[in-house]
């Protein structure tokens, strides 16, 4: 890992140390679904897990939150695949992108019963720790990748009783996110016209956003 890819890092693992467990009201190990929209025409699933502490501002309904998650960006692709042996022909290539995710978040919390309920907005940074993709053999009649950092803005809803969380997610990245190499025909709103079967090609530029679903326990606080 190159040295401009480890400063994020650093500052993702200083984020954690600063926000201590004696500071912190509880901490809790997540993992979960994600559902993601990469740029790509067909979005598709994927894992995340990580560490969330939790920490109540003052004697109110306010409550911080900081997180650092590993999660899965997966998406797909029809393309024009070139090979010696069988010719032309279309095939689905498939990226998975493993983000290392940082996150703060305020929210407001309300306790029903047994059950402490958390609404919640913020912000995150992705680092695209690495970029797999999927494919036929063979030449594509272009290249997609992926920037190596992002930003988001979050918002979701906890749900927390006794040791146990569950909780949803929405995040929408704010960069521009996918590049293209090779030729891609003159884009229409933000799209391409795909000679190959009538659908649309992303044209660069497009941004990601994901649906997540997390389940905790609490291991402090």
């Amino acid at each position: 890992m190159s040295l401009r890819k480890l400063l994020p890092v650093a500052a993702s693992l200083a984020l954690l140390l600063a926000a201590s467990p004696a500071a912190a009201e509880s901490w809790w190990l997540q993992a979960g679904w994600t559902h993601s929209d990469v740029g790509l025409t067909s979005e598709d699933d994927g894992f995340l897990a990580g560490i969330q502490g939790l920490r109540s501002l003052g004697a109110g309904p306010l409550e911080l939150g900081y997180s650092l998650s590993y999660v899965q960006e997966v998406g797909s692709q029809v393309m024009l695949f070139s090979d010696a042996t069988e010719g032309n022909r279309l095939g689905r290539a498939e990226v998975t992108l493993h983000v290392l995710e940082p996150a703060v978040t305020l929210g407001l919390a309300a306790t029903t019963g047994a059950v402490r309920i958390r609404l919640y907005g913020g912000g995150a940074v992705g680092l695209k720790l690495s970029e797999q993709w999927d494919q036929p053999a063979g030449a594509a009649d272009r290249e997609y990748s992926y920037e190596n950092l992002d930003l988001a803005a979050v918002a979701g809803l906890d749900l927390r009783s006794g040791p146990w969380l569950v909780g949803v997610r929405y995040s929408a990245g704010l960069l521009d996110q996918l590049l293209v190499e090779g030729v891609v025909p003159a884009a229409k709103s933000g799209q391409a016209d795909d000679p190959l079967d009538g659908s649309s090609l992303p044209g660069p530029g497009q941004n990601i956003s994901s649906w997540r679903l997390g389940v905790g326990y609490r291991f402090g606080g």
